[in-house]
């Protein structure tokens, strides 16, 4: 069974025939997908989270989290959401998440798999995503395109199955899920045209979460752009003081208490010297604010930033209703710039590329979240 994914990228998704068949056979439970299920993450809570990995890479450099083990609960690092946004951004989902119901004592929904992949891409502005709906036979559900919310699917359990217990999302990821006596509780999918995924799916980037050299390099171009310079261009002071005002209202850096801390096995002064003197002080984490006229080109910013660290261009009329150190996940040490298009621009100043010419090659540009470019 071959599925649109959804996205524009050169893969497709497949299920195997013969899964299907054993699936609908052995199993008490259908399958049914849909191309644009309502993502019911909340955006504050992706940010925070983001957010908060940023703040403990910088605030203690190499010596908590960022160098996990690949496979020792890695999703809850810097590096590995980094990459996984990026990824997203470039090709998309390419295993949809998967959303349960079933009974064991009670009425249980669940996404699993893909609980994790639904907050990665609410970060980059996925509100709807691909979901595989799996659903118990014996509840006697038409899918119709009739489940595109969770709450689509509560409606139907209380008025066409009759279901009069109260129905609760599953918190515990230990919690086993239930089947019938089969292990086709699940279905396999696989993918095609994308040959370098890695886990959950996705994994264009991946190889940036193990490589140490990238990491570093980037730490070391993340420790030397702060003061964070963001260069305004408005054709008034008082574009330019609204902008700046609309920025300020959506920026904090602060910790996030539910992110869990694990302390580094890695000898930190045999592996990251001479790298621990990237180390910043946190309290140099601010913003400074630069207003460009319009006779200013802007791919000139990586000089007027003394070929130093990451900075920001935006146009003064973006809305700015995101935290701007978002963007900061988005930068690569291989690229000179990030965009979608010219009205906001991360930029590298540090590529060796700008001390040649202002003119990169699309090689060396990654991309840009489209929810950064919303209007005032």
């Amino acid at each position: 069974m071959r599925l649109e994914s959804g996205f524009d990228s050169n893969y497709n998704i497949y299920i195997h025939d013969e899964i299907i068949e054993l699936f609908d056979k052995h199993s008490n439970y259908k399958i049914y997908f849909e191309k644009k299920f309502i993502n019911p993450v909340l955006w504050e809570e992706v940010e925070n989270e983001s957010i908060g990995h940023l703040y403990y890479l910088l605030k203690y450099g190499f010596l908590i989290d960022s160098f996990k083990e690949l496979f020792s609960a890695f999703h809850d690092t810097f590096w590995y959401k980094k990459a996984v946004y990026r990824d997203l951004l470039k090709v998309g989902i390419r295993i949809p998440p998967c959303l349960q119901t079933h009974s064991i004592n009670k009425r249980e929904y669940d996404f699993d798999p893909g609980r994790t992949l639904m907050r990665e891409a609410k970060f980059i502005g996925f509100d709807t995503i691909p979901m595989f709906i799996q659903v118990q036979k014996d509840d006697n559900i038409e899918y119709d395109g009739k489940i595109n919310t969770i709450e689509d699917l509560k409606e139907i359990l209380y008025k066409e199955v009759k279901l009069d217990s109260e129905i609760i999302l599953k918190g515990d990821d230990r919690f086993p899920v239930a089947y019938d006596g089969t292990n086709l509780n699940k279905f396999s999918i696989h993918e095609a045209g994308n040959k370098k995924s890695g886990a959950s799916g996705h994994g264009t980037y991946m190889a940036d979460v193990n490589n140490i050299e990238y990491r570093l390099g980037f730490y070391k171009i993340l420790t030397n752009s702060f003061p964070l310079n963001v260069y305004i261009s408005a054709n008034t002071k008082m574009e330019y003081d609204s902008c700046v005002k609309r920025i300020k209202k959506h920026y904090y850096f602060s910790e996030d208490k539910n992110i869990k801390l694990l302390k580094t096995k890695w000898d930190y002064d045999k592996v990251f010297y001479p790298y621990d003197r990237y180390n910043i002080n946190i309290d140099e984490i601010k913003l400074n604010f630069v207003w460009l006229e319009n006779d200013i080109k802007i791919y000139n910013i990586p000089k007027l930033n003394n070929y130093r660290g990451y900075s920001v261009y935006t146009k003064s009329n973006i809305l700015w209703n995101k935290n701007i150190l978002g963007l900061l996940y988005y930068g690569h040490t291989e690229e000179a710039l990030a965009k979608k298009d010219d009205s906001v621009i991360l930029f590298n100043c540090e590529n060796s590329i700008w001390k040649y010419n202002t003119n990169p090659l699309e090689e060396h540009i990654g991309l840009l979240p489209e929810h950064y470019y919303s209007v005032d």
